[in-house]
Formats: C-alpha cells, structure tokens, sequence
C-alpha cells in the first residue's frame, strides 16, 4: 500500500509554567505536539467499506490507512491539513497496516 498523506498525531503534555498560585502550588498548562506519520487518508464511502465486519458506522467522514501504530486509539485526535479529526473506533488490524474510521471536528486551532 502507497501511503502518499501525512496525518499528525496530537499529543498532550501538562507542563509547569513557572508560576506558582497565591497557595504555592505550581500552575500547569497544556502543551500540545503535533507527530507525523505516513498514511493514506481517504473519504469515507459506505459502498466500498466492508460492512459486515464493523457494521453501520453514521459518524465516520473519513477512512485513514496506515502502517501498524499503537498509538491510534478511540478518542485520540488527529490533523490534517489543518483540519482536526477524532478516531472512533480501535483501528482495525489488517497485519500490515491499520483501517482507521475518523470524524471530522473542525479547524485545527492549537493551544499556546
């Protein structure tokens, strides 16, 4: 399979800001970090899914086809061509690469 799209994994850190709070306590903040990989993003199409392995699936928008990544889980969320997307669903796991149903959120809008 020819993985010719670049999708970006989101990953959240909580880090210190320096600051401390009137009590002393150290004030943390969201930092995000966007990390490529390769893949093959698509739009999703009932037609050509196979509908008897995963069932109806309504909030899909997009299909991703990429190598085997332990990272990609339900609820994790993704970017593309600054665009932000949700995985639904575990990835599905063909042996040499993973089937992932996403849904579109909106427009990517980073934190600080």
């Amino acid at each position: 399979m020819r993985y010719c799209n670049v999708y970006n994994l989101v990953k959240v850190k909580r880090v210190k800001t320096g600051r401390k709070t009137d009590w002393g306590t150290d004030i943390y903040e969201d930092q995000e970090t966007l990390i490529p990989y390769k893949c093959s993003f698509q739009p999703y199409v009932e037609s050509i899914s196979s509908p008897t392995a995963v069932g109806r699936i309504t909030d899909v928008t997009n299909m991703i086809f990429c190598p085997p990544n332990e990272q990609l889980n339900s609820g994790v969320k993704i970017v593309h061509k600054d665009k932000e997307y949700e995985v639904l669903y575990p990835p599905r796991d063909w042996g040499r690469h993973y089937e992932v149903y996403v849904k579109y959120i909106g427009k990517y809008q980073p934190t600080k």
